[in-house]
Parts: structure tokens; sequence; C-alpha cells
């Protein structure tokens, strides 16, 4: 028990001396941005040369990566207040969605004086189950 004890306060004091330095990390939305629209025009070069082939299948597969490119770069083009509002939309639209639904559910609470009754209609429907 000793040995123990006196190795828990040696790894203790070997812990106190770690030091450690905090750094934040930096994205560069503009250089996104840039590697994007390069992207974007690569895509759309090789989107021609594919047409030139007549090759329908890696026409097709060639366009959906394009799309998904434009659609990040018009993402990661947004500025933050932009973002923020869309959040704020979203979260908006949920809780009006939730809202309603908790609205729904106390109606159907209140449907019967028998509080069983107003349970019932909550529960899935089995066979087997039994109501008083």
């Amino acid at each position: 028990d000793y040995d123990e004890t006196l190795s828990t306060l040696k790894f203790a004091q070997s812990v106190k001396l770690v030091q450690t330095k905090v750094v934040a990390n930096q994205v560069n939305g503009k250089g996104l941005e840039a590697q994007l629209r390069r992207e974007i025009e690569e895509l759309q070069q090789e989107l021609s040369k594919v047409k030139e082939q007549s090759d329908p299948a890696m026409q097709e597969k060639v366009q959906r990566r394009l799309e998904e490119q434009e659609q990040l770069c018009r993402f990661w083009n947004k500025d933050w207040d932009t973002l923020l509002a869309e959040e704020r939309r979203r979260m908006q639209r949920r809780f009006s969605q939730d809202s309603a639904m908790v609205q729904k559910v106390q109606e159907l609470v209140n449907l019967g004086a028998v509080p069983s009754i107003a349970v019932s209609a909550l529960l899935p429907r089995r066979e087997s189950a039994q109501f008083p």
C-alpha cells in the first residue's frame, strides 16, 4: 500500500511538470472558397472533355460532382450572419412543429374524462393489451 501511494505521488509530481500551450485553430474561409472554385473549374473542363467523348455514364458522374462542388461553394460563400439567420429559421420551424405535436398530444390526453382512455389513444394498438 505504501509503494502504491508513493508511485501515485511520483506520477502526480511528474504530471504537475507538464506544460501545455493553447493555440486556436484558424480557418481561412477565402482559401477554402478559392479551392472550391478551382475544383469547379477543373470539373467543368473535365465535363466538357467527357461530353466530347459522349460517354453518358461518365457525363452524369462528372455533372453530379460539379453540382455538389457548386453547392458547397454557394454554402461557403455565405457570410456568418446569413448562415446564422438560416439556422434560426430552421430552429423556428422545428420549434413550431414541436409545439404543434405537443398540442396534438394534449388534445389526445383531453379526449376522454377517464385517463386510461386518453392514455390508450397514445399507445400503439395491441390485440393482447387490456385497458380498464
